[in-house]
C-alpha cells in the first residue's frame, strides 16, 4: 500500500513504528505524525492546512480530548478541551484571552476574560458575579487599589464579618 513498517506487518501510514510488547506505535501520513501508546492514547501533531500546525492529544479510541494549535494567519497560539473546543488563547500581542477571541470584553460587551500584555485585566460575565476575591484567616484589607505604588483607597473585611471601604 506504500506505506513502509518497523514491527508491523501491515502499516497503516506511509511509515509506521510500532512496539510488539507495547502496542505502542509511531506513523506518518502526509504531513501528519501520530505517537500512539498502548489502548489508543497518544498524540497527533500535524499541519492540517497551511496556515495551521496543531498539537492533539487524544484519550482512547480515535478521538482528541486536547488541542495545542499555533495559526499562523492571526499568529496566535490555542488551546483546546474537551473535545477540542477553544478555551484559551494567546494572541500575537501577547495578550492572555480565556472563553474570549476578544481583547477587550468589557468594552464590546461580550463574555470572558482578557489578561492584557499592558497590565489590564478585563471580565465579563453573562448573569452572574463578575469577580470574587477572598481573604483567609485575619481581617484586613481584601483588594487594594493603587497609584504609583502607593494606596490610595482599599475595601476589606473587619472583625464581625463587616465590610469596608478606606478611599485616600
Amino acid at each position: 500500500g506504500g506505506g513502509v513498517g518497523v514491527g508491523v506487518s501491515s502499516p497503516s501510514a506511509k511509515a509506521h513504528i510500532q512496539t510488539a510488547s507495547s502496542g505502542s506505535s509511531v506513523a506518518s501520513s502526509g504531513d501528519e505524525l501520530f505517537v500512539e501508546g498502548s489502548g489508543h492514547a497518544g498524540i497527533t501533531v500535524g499541519a492540517g492546512n497551511t496556515s495551521k500546525a496543531s498539537l492533539f492529544f487524544a484519550d482512547d479510541g480515535d478521538s482528541a480530548a486536547g488541542r495545542i494549535r499555533y495559526d499562523h494567519s492571526d499568529n496566535s497560539m490555542q488551546f483546546g478541551t474537551n473535545g477540542q473546543a477553544e478555551r484559551l488563547r494567546v494572541d500575537a500581542s501577547g495578550n492572555l484571552l480565556v472563553g474570549t477571541t476578544n481583547t477587550d470584553p468589557a468594552f464590546n460587551n461580550v463574555t470572558g476574560q482578557s489578561m492584557a500584555s499592558t497590565g489590564q485585566l478585563q471580565v465579563t460575565r453573562d448573569g452572574g458575579v463578575a469577580a470574587l476575591f477572598n481573604r483567609k484567616t485575619s481581617d484586613g484589607d481584601i483588594v487594594q487599589f493603587r497609584k504609583d505604588g502607593g494606596t490610595v483607597g482599599s475595601i476589606g473585611g473587619s472583625v464581625g464579618s463587616y465590610g469596608y471601604m478606606h478611599l485616600g
